[in-house]
């Protein structure tokens, strides 16, 4: 627990036996997820709404019900630490979860390459200067969300709204979000 500066378990939320090797090692696990290791131990209350919470609580029963994931539709206002919350809940949980930008999942695409988490949060997905992006990138950010579906693998996007992202990802990526994503407005 070297390099700690606040209590872990000040919040309540982690428990000091069961949540021991997370915080022994709190610092790699954050740095890998992508996120503030605070996260780990906020409760998740504090920055995500009850339809988030409980995305959150039913997490696992999401790729039997044929989810993708959830998809957050609105004004982007704290998108960030919403995102940031749900892959601190899910890594307490011990799912591994990480956050990505829209730049790196891209990058994946194009090289063939892909994050194998359990679940994947990207908060910048829907916020690309409002132009139609290549096909290239298009089918490649399709062939990725589409793997992590086959993997039974979540993804967590936001969107300003899916008329948007259907403009900038093309029709065949709207469908998918549309079809497999479980929406919560924000």
């Amino acid at each position: 627990m070297t390099g700690l500066v606040e209590d872990p378990y000040a919040s309540g939320i982690l428990d000091r036996v069961h949540h021991a090797r997370l915080v022994a090692d709190i610092d790699r696990i954050a740095r890998q997820a992508g996120i503030p290791r605070r996260y780990i131990w906020t409760p998740l209350a504090n920055n995500v709404s009850a339809a988030e919470q409980g995305w959150v609580r039913q997490f696992h029963q999401h790729g039997a019900a044929g989810l993708c994931g959830l998809l957050l539709v609105g004004k982007p206002d704290g998108i960030s630490h919403r995102m940031a919350s749900i892959t601190g809940a899910l890594l307490r949980n011990f799912v591994d979860a990480r956050l990505v930008t829209l730049q790196d999942l891209l990058a994946q695409a194009r090289d063939g390459s892909a994050v194998n988490c359990t679940c994947l949060a990207v908060p910048n997905f829907g916020m690309t200067d409002g132009s139609k992006l290549p096909v290239w990138q298009t089918a490649g950010l399709l062939g990725v969300l589409t793997e992590r579906f086959q993997a039974n693998r979540q993804t967590v996007l936001h969107v300003p709204s899916l008329e948007k992202a259907g403009h900038e990802w093309g029709a065949a990526v709207r469908d998918h979000l549309e079809s497999c994503f479980t929406p919560v407005q924000l």
